[in-house]
Parts: structure tokens; C-alpha cells; sequence
């Protein structure tokens, strides 16, 4: 574990969008991910120019304000397909090493053939991966809030990873929000399937709250993920009230981490 990385479309949810780098950078981070980027060029331009590493970023999820993702529309095929060369541009770009790729799914669809359209362009993408040193990961969201959503367990992203031949370019997103909603717990799950995790979100249960104020034991999931093998960044996804009091609580994790090789403690956002 390397640390911290503020999603700066969640954590700075009130300032400008070409502000919330500065302000991640301000609150001592050296690290960011985001959803989607509003002007790709001057995202590139803002990170480089703060010396700020990107751990995670997403394919355009859609223009939909509720999408979430269309992977598995058979309809958007060529659509999915531009915004994904879109993203890996910009990983590359940015040298991000993820990307995540929301599967998306649809009421009115057929799971069959929605499942076969979201393997096909999974296997076209694995293909544009080639020359690129880029991993993708499917997000499992839980189903009260997404119940159309293709992917709501672990389980169903093994069974896609199956699919494709266990590709190790593809992983799982453990976000511990979604999977604290649908497994018993989340520091069990996370055990079990850290061979398979290629990036950490992190926020509190319900609401998105910040860590410690609600039902999840973030201190042991901090602890098993710091303790483990896993040499990523765990993402703050969550909605703050003020990033002072949100971030508070890392200062009270007293674990190992790897961090650009060498073991140091929590502490700080920069330096836990």
C-alpha cells in the first residue's frame, strides 16, 4: 500500500473542477484520481505541473446524470469504444496505471446479450493494452442503488475474469462502500480476493460518509489492506464536510505501509 489518493471528483465536490487538483495538492496529497476529466489536455497540464501522481481514472460513464456506464450497451458499441482510446490516452498521458471500466447494464435490457457485448469489448479492449502498461478493473455496485447494474458481487467479477481467460490486465475495483453492502465482511472479502485487486476505493456506510462516521470498521480494512501485499493506493472516494475533519481519522492508524519502497507509518495525507 502506497498510501492515500484524494478523488478529487468526490472529496472536493464543491470547487471548480480545474480548482480540485491545487486543493488535493494544498491539503498535502500526492496522489489523485477522478471520474471523468471535463478538459483532458489541462488536467494533464494541472497534474504535471503539481508533480502530483493519478492512481485511478474512469471511462466516461456516459451522458446520462444517473449512468453508469456502457460497456454491455450493444447499442453504444462504437460510442463505448471512442471514449475508452479517449481514457487510455489520457492514462498514458498522465502514467496512470488503471482504468476502470463500469460495465453498466439497463432495465429495459437483455442480460444475456449485454454480458456477451460487455466481454466482447473487454476482449477488444485487452487488445488496445498491447504496448500500454495499463490495467483495467470492474467495479461491483451493490444492487439497491444500481439493481440493474451487471456486476454486484466479487463473485460476478471472477466469473467475468473467467470469461475472458483470467487476464492479468484485468482486476477487480474493491470499493469498500459497495462491497460492505453486499458481502458479510468486508475485510474477509478483501483477504480472499487480494490476489485479484487492482485498485482500493474507500468511504463509510451509509450515505458515502467519511470514514468513522458510519457502520464500516475503516481502521481494520486500513490495517488488513496496509498488512497485506497489495503496493496500490487506496482512493478517498467519499463526500466530505471539510477535508480537515475527513482526514482527521488517518492520523490515528498506527500500521505499516509500503510507500515508494520504504516502510513508514500513517500519519499524514502526504506521508501516512
Amino acid at each position: 500500500m502506497r498510501g492515500f489518493s484524494a478523488n478529487v471528483s468526490a472529496l472536493y465536490g464543491g470547487t471548480p473542477f480545474e480548482e480540485r487538483f491545487a486543493t488535493a495538492s494544498a491539503d498535502g496529497f500526492e496522489c489523485v484520481e477522478f471520474w471523468v476529466a471535463e478538459d483532458a489536455l489541462r488536467v494533464v497540464e494541472t497534474v504535471q505541473g503539481l508533480a502530483l501522481s493519478v492512481s485511478q481514472i474512469n471511462v466516461d460513464p456516459g451522458p446520462g446524470a444517473n449512468d453508469a456506464g456502457h460497456l454491455s450497451d450493444p447499442d453504444a458499441t462504437a460510442w463505448w469504444r471512442s471514449k475508452f482510446d479517449a481514457s487510455l490516452t489520457l492514462a498514458v498521458a498522465l502514467g496512470c496505471p488503471v482504468i476502470n471500466v463500469l460495465a453498466g447494464g439497463s432495465a429495459a435490457g437483455d442480460p444475456h446479450r449485454e454480458r456477451r457485448t460487455m466481454l466482447e469489448n473487454l476482449q477488444w479492449a485487452l487488445g488496445r493494452l498491447e504496448d500500454n502498461p495499463v490495467t483495467l478493473v470492474l467495479e461491483p455496485l451493490n444492487r439497491d442503488e444500481r439493481p440493474h447494474y451487471l456486476l454486484h458481487t466479487i463473485d460476478d467479477v471472477v466469473d467475468v475474469r473467467a470469461s475472458l481467460g483470467d487476464p492479468a490486465n484485468v482486476k477487480l475495483l474493491f470499493d469498500v462502500y459497495h462491497v460492505y453492502q453486499e458481502h458479510d465482511d468486508v475485510v474477509a472479502a478483501f483477504v480472499q480476493h487480494e490476489s485479484i485487486v487492482g485498485h482500493v476505493q474507500l468511504a463509510d456506510f451509509p450515505g458515502r460518509c467519511e470514514p468513522g462516521a458510519g457502520e464500516i470498521d475503516v481502521a481494520a480494512f486500513v490495517v488488513a489492506v496496509a498488512r497485506s501485499g497489495y503496493d496500490g493506493w487506496i482512493g478517498l472516494e467519499f463526500v466530505s464536510q471539510g477535508t480537515a475533519s475527513a482526514l482527521a481519522w488517518t492520523h490515528a492508524i498506527p500500521v505499516p505501509l509500503y510507500r515508494h519502497g520504504v516502510p513508514t507509518e500513517i500519519g499524514t495525507p502526504t506521508g501516512p
